[in-house]
C-alpha cells in the first residue's frame, strides 16, 4: 500500500524530474562524453551528501544491505574512468541544497527515490555503451546498479519498506521526503 501511495504522490516530481533538459539527452542519440562527464558530476555532488544525511538516521536498522547500496563511489569510479585528467585535479561540486530530511521517514523516503533511480539506470546503461562505448566496468558502474541483480535487488527494498511502514499509522514525512528529493534533484541539475 504505502509503495503505491509513494508511486502516486511522486508521479508529478517524478516525471518532471525525468524530462529535465539534461536527463533528457542522456537518452539521446547525441549523447556526448561532455554531456554525460556533466551528469555524472551533478550526480555525485546530489547522491554523495544525501547519503551521509540520510546515514545520520541508521537505514541499515531497516535495510540490512544500506552500505552496499550507496551509490556516490560508483559514481567517482565513473568519473575516474572517463576524465581521470580532469577528474584528479578537483572534486565536483557538492550540493547545499537537501531534501529536509530530520527523521528515518524521510530518509526512508529519499531512499526510494534512490533505489527506484536503479531501474531505470539499467536502460540507460545500455544506451551509453551502445552510443559511448563506456561499460559497467569503464563507466557505467553507477547506472548499471546491480546489474542482473536489480529486481531482486528492487523487490528487497520494498520489502524492508513495506515491513518499515506497517507499524506506522501515517506515512505523511516519507512521501514528503520523496517528493523532496526528487524536487531537490531537479533543482540541482537546473545549476
Amino acid at each position: 500500500m504505502v509503495l503505491q501511495d509513494l508511486r502516486e504522490k511522486t508521479s508529478a516530481q517524478h516525471r518532471q524530474l525525468e524530462s529535465h533538459p539534461l536527463l533528457h539527452q542522456l537518452t539521446s542519440g547525441q549523447l556526448s562524453t561532455g554531456v554525460y562527464n556533466t551528469i555524472l558530476q551533478k550526480f555525485y555532488g546530489f547522491f554523495s551528501p544525501l547519503e551521509e544525511l540520510i546515514s545520520q538516521y541508521s537505514p541499515e536498522d531497516y535495510l540490512e544491505d544500506y552500505q552496499e547500496r550507496r551509490k556516490a563511489q560508483l559514481l567517482l569510479q565513473d568519473l575516474n574512468k572517463i576524465d581521470n585528467d580532469h577528474f584528479s585535479q578537483q572534486l565536483p561540486d557538492i550540493c547545499d541544497d537537501l531534501p529536509n530530511i530530520t527523521n528515518t521517514d524521510g530518509a526512508m523516503g529519499a531512499l526510494y527515490v534512490m533505489e527506484g533511480s536503479t531501474l531505470g539506470g539499467q536502460m540507460i546503461s545500455r544506451h551509453v555503451e551502445k552510443t559511448l562505448g563506456f561499460t559497467p566496468s569503464n563507466g557505467t558502474a553507477f547506472f548499471y546498479g546491480y546489474g542482473k541483480d536489480t529486481g531482486k535487488r528492487w523487490k528487497k527494498f520494498q520489502q524492508a519498506m513495506q515491513q518499515y511502514t506497517s507499524r506506522q499509522l501515517t506515512h505523511t514525512q516519507l512521501i514528503t521526503g520523496a517528493q523532496h528529493t526528487f524536487s531537490k534533484l531537479n533543482t540541482w541539475l537546473s545549476l
